[in-house]
């Protein structure tokens, strides 16, 4: 699966559950035109239904626009899938077919190769792609702290579409470095923080935004999302 594909398709999986299909190396239908499934850069998206096609599609567009190539969803066979391909695109035979990868970018640049991620890093938010369960077993894993586990799981994963992008970038960044910590220590206990479940902590972090009155109060405190 080439890079930029591989971020959305990892997005679908966590925050939609829904079955999709990449490599088939064939040409578009009706056409002699090699299809982008050829190199892995397109994925069919399978939904039951045109609101939940209508919701995915404008989700990745507002997530992806900028590195989405084609996204085709209600119109001739594609009533029960969306169509996604990326920039850069397979260029003229695929490997597949027995020839050299050739890639294109959008302002038209040929390239031999190999695909690169051109997806920022800052556009890629772990934290939004964790389903419940993952969050439920980073509070476990005392990983992520918060008044209790059933607040993490409200405020991050029910109320997803209330948080900023900001908040899970800050989220996203915390998560990966008390794992890393934690990796490192062995198992081995830190000094304790302010606040959090005990267990490795590093120096006090910079506070998160909180959530609206009423609801759990998150913040980043030592490293952890509380």
């Amino acid at each position: 699966m080439t890079p930029n594909l591989q971020v959305v398709f990892d997005y679908v999986k966590a925050n939609y559950g829904l079955r999709m299909g990449v490599t088939n190396c064939r040409r578009i239908s009706g056409s002699q035109t090699w299809s982008q499934h050829s190199w892995s850069n397109a994925v069919d998206i399978h939904v039951a239904s045109k609101a939940i096609g209508d919701g995915v599609k404008a989700d990745l567009l507002d997530r992806y626009g900028d590195h989405i190539r084609y996204l085709l969803w209600w119109r001739a066979d594609h009533y029960d899938h969306l169509h996604v391909d990326m920039w850069p695109r397979g260029w003229l035979t695929p490997p597949c077919a027995g020839s050299p990868l050739r890639i294109k970018f959008e302002d038209g640049t040929v390239s031999s190769g190999p695909f690169p991620l051109t997806i920022e890093e800052d556009e890629i938010m772990y934290a939004k792609c964790l389903n419940e369960a993952q969050w439920r077993s980073l509070y476990r894993s005392g990983v992520v702290g918060g008044a209790s586990e059933q607040s993490v799981v409200d405020y991050w994963f029910h109320n997803s579409a209330s948080r900023s992008d900001e908040e899970y970038c800050k989220a996203s960044a915390a998560i990966v470095t008390d794992i890393a910590e934690l990796s490192v220590a062995s198992g081995s206990e830190g000094p304790q923080g302010d606040t959090g479940p005990s267990g490795p902590e590093g120096p006090r972090g910079p506070r998160g935004a909180r959530g609206p009155e009423g609801e759990a109060k998150l913040t980043i405190v030592g490293t952890k999302v509380i």
